[in-house]
């Protein structure tokens, strides 16, 4: 009997976690962390505010798992094109053009996990972590591109830190073309799909021409 009350108990506990990190994860992509405050988050999960404070400690907590939880399947997928058995050309372009396309899937989520200014230095330093995990993957491309004589780098990890950039920074003009009537183009606006897609491309393109050896 004990036994089953804490089984049913311990079900409970998930299933509100689970309600709660939804609930942060669909007003972030809504309308960034600026949306996500704790009695709206609370009032979407269907829970009280003191209750999201049992699971939670404070919103620096709750954001930062949610950056966690969304970070890692992006590194995982970059982690999967570096070990996949494409040309390591290939696994560049891939790598920069998948993560640059998924970033403009999810316009508010991204712009808030990678770039929107925030007054949290817990959360800082997370974002920080996310983008070294991030770089990981595409050292591991640049290494074994320089080895093969396809990539010509001098300093691997810095190599690695300006792609990561220009993945991450680039994204700023398509995320923010609906505030920015200068962006408010046909492309974007009647073809955002096509657009989000040459727009991947173009940054993919950049960033191994960037890091390749010119055949001459």
């Amino acid at each position: 009997m004990t036994y089953k009350r804490s089984e049913l108990m311990q079900h409970r506990i998930e299933q509100n976690k689970k309600a709660i990190f939804g609930a942060a994860k669909q007003l972030i992509g809504e309308g960034g962390f600026k949306n996500a405050q704790i009695t709206t988050i609370a009032e979407t999960a269907g829970v009280s505010n003191g209750l999201l404070y049992r699971y939670f400690k404070n919103k620096s907590q709750l954001m930062i798992n949610v950056l966690n939880e969304v970070a890692s399947i992006e590194v995982q997928i970059l982690n999967d094109i570096a070990d996949s058995d494409l040309a390591v050309a290939d696994k560049l372009h891939n790598a920069v053009r998948v993560f640059v396309k998924r970033a403009l899937n999810d316009p508010h989520m991204a712009y808030s996990l990678m770039l929107e200014p925030v007054d949290d230095a817990e959360f800082i330093q997370a974002r920080m972590v996310v983008k070294a995990n991030i770089a990981k993957p595409i050292e591991r491309i640049l290494h074994e591109g320089k080895c093969a004589g396809v990539f010509m780098v001098n300093d691997i990890k810095i190599g690695a830190l300006c792609i990561v950039g220009a993945m991450t920074y680039s994204v700023i003009e398509p995320l923010n073309a609906n505030q920015n009537s200068s962006l408010d183009t046909p492309n974007i606006t009647q073809n955002p799909e096509g657009y989000r897609a040459y727009f991947s491309q173009e940054v993919a393109d950049f960033c191994l021409s960037s890091a390749k050896v010119l055949v001459t």
